[in-house]
């Protein structure tokens, strides 16, 4: 029976089972409220209240049953396994259970025996393997602690060795407190800095590590992947500005589709808050659109209810004409930049003159792999205050967990592979989840980790253009291209 639980809300809910040395608030923290969550520990034998897995017996069955027991009946959206430490060996007797849950995160405890068993290594390759055909989520984390393969008889099997041995990857060395981050399709790994014996390093894990990666990778993933109301295709698509089929929203739809329809229903007058969730108040404000064009009030977004949008308000969207802006824009609006090549090139430049760069504090980045330490980066003068807005803006609504890490703003440098001067070099651009969004690749879909494509529409509304639909997509950059309006 799980020691303590949060029943979470709705009739639908996803299931959080946790398995811990020592009680922890963390895991509540890193997940929404309307999650279910339910932690077992150690108790004072050094065993879980009932052993996972094994003939007595637990399984992912029983527990949510005792769940549902204790705080009412609802049907499962999605089941999510966490172990930390010594809780991760839990985890992996539930998977050689047969348990097939969506997301699991081990944070640095995929240890074994010295040499480990085929028992203790198989039912993390395997989903090592279901991750990366995309079939559920597996993040592993570690530190660099490997003292434990060098007690005499009391030897085991260090986390670091072990998630060498279960995913094929020579283990990460990084330095400093962000973690280095490794994917193939959902299988991710987070490699954190440590000294060979460092328990405080340990602990981070659980205090640090597991709200951050719940909140920015699994929480994400499995809320995108939950069901959380289907979209139907439309028998007669309209067509995006991607050149992709348009799908129909209604009632329960989410996503970077919806974003932009609300956006747009905001800009004709129709206040929404824009968070990518099909709700009562959008539905209500399509409805009211479909009654002033005549059309069946169904609160359906088709192709008919987008044209009447259109009529009434031009495109029917958000400002998606937004285009960079050209070279002759940009010194026109930020000033001329005279610059000269460094030595050794490799597009790196010497700004002369022109540079009007000021020092601009955003606290939503902290803790993104990659952000500065003082949460301030460098941008234009006239760029600062609308980074701060937009950074606000997707804080609001919600999608900031869709930032995995933070990429760059202010780069003295040329276009990579041309000769004209970067946007990174004006100080109007910044970068985004760039492990996960590769120059040359178009935006993919949500869902998809790294994603940015609810956060496109909303930046877009005030004025910075993404890079994804470009001729030469650049899905991880945004750049301004309108300052007033």
């Amino acid at each position: 029976m799980m020691q303590e639980i949060r029943a979470g809300s709705g009739d639908r809910r996803v299931v959080v089972l946790g398995y811990f040395v020592l009680p922890t608030q963390a895991l509540f923290e890193g997940c929404p409220a309307s999650w279910c969550i339910a932690t077992d520990v150690y108790n004072k034998d050094g065993r879980f209240a009932r052993a996972p897995g094994r003939g007595g017996v637990d399984t992912t069955g029983t527990s949510i049953a005792d769940i549902q027991l204790r705080v009412g009946s609802f049907e499962v959206a999605a089941l999510v396994l966490v172990g930390y430490s010594a809780g991760c060996q839990a985890v992996r007797e539930l998977l050689r259970a047969g348990a097939e849950p969506e997301a699991v995160l081990a944070l640095d405890g995929t240890s074994g025996s010295l040499p480990p068993t085929v028992a203790q290594l198989f039912p993390w390759q395997d989903a090592a393997e279901r991750a990366r055909q995309g079939k559920q989520i597996l993040v592993l984390t570690h530190t660099q602690q490997t003292y434990t393969e060098h007690r005499g008889q009391d030897s085991f099997l260090s986390t670091l060795e072990g998630v060498r041995l279960i995913t094929g990857w020579e283990p990460g060395k990084p330095l400093g407190d962000v973690p280095l981050m490794r994917r193939d399709g959902d299988l991710v790994v987070a490699s954190y800095a440590s000294a060979q014996i460092d328990p405080e390093a340990h602990r981070r894990q659980q205090t640090v590590a597991l709200p951050d990666l719940l909140r920015r990778i699994v929480v994400p993933w499995v809320e995108a992947r939950a069901g959380h109301g289907a979209v139907e295709t439309s028998p007669l698509p309209s067509t995006s500005r991607y050149g992709s089929p348009r799908p129909l929203l209604q009632l329960g739809s989410r996503g970077s589709e919806v974003s932009a329809w609300q956006a747009a229903l905001s800009s004709a007058g129709w206040l929404l808050t824009v968070d990518g969730l099909f709700g009562p108040a959008t539905r209500i404000a399509t409805k009211l659109l479909q009654q002033q064009s005549g059309l069946a009030a169904d609160g359906i977004v088709g192709p008919a209810t987008r044209e009447a949008l259109k009529a009434l308000h031009g495109d029917g969207e958000p400002p998606t004409a937004l285009h960079a802006l050209s070279e002759a824009e940009k010194d026109r609006i930020f000033g001329r930049i005279e610059w000269e090549l460094a030595e050794p090139p490799q597009g790196q430049i010497r700004i002369v003159s022109g540079s009007d760069l000021v020092w601009v504090h955003l606290p939503q980045i902290a803790g993104l792999l990659g952000a500065p330490r003082d949460e301030s980066v460098l941008m234009h003068r006239l760029a600062g205050p609308r980074l701060m807005e937009l950074f606000e803006a997707w804080g609001k609504t919600g999608v900031l967990a869709r930032v995995i890490a933070w990429s760059g703003s202010f780069a003295p440098r040329l276009v990579r592979g041309g000769t004209a001067l970067s946007s990174h070099a004006r100080g109007i651009a910044f970068d985004l989840n760039a492990q996960w969004l590769p120059r040359g690749e178009p935006m993919p879909p949500l869902g998809v980790m790294g994603s940015l494509a609810e956060l496109v529409p909303i930046a877009e509304e005030r004025g910075w253009v993404n890079g994804g639909a470009w001729a030469m997509p650049d899905p991880m950059h945004f750049e301004l291209a309108r300052v007033i309006g």
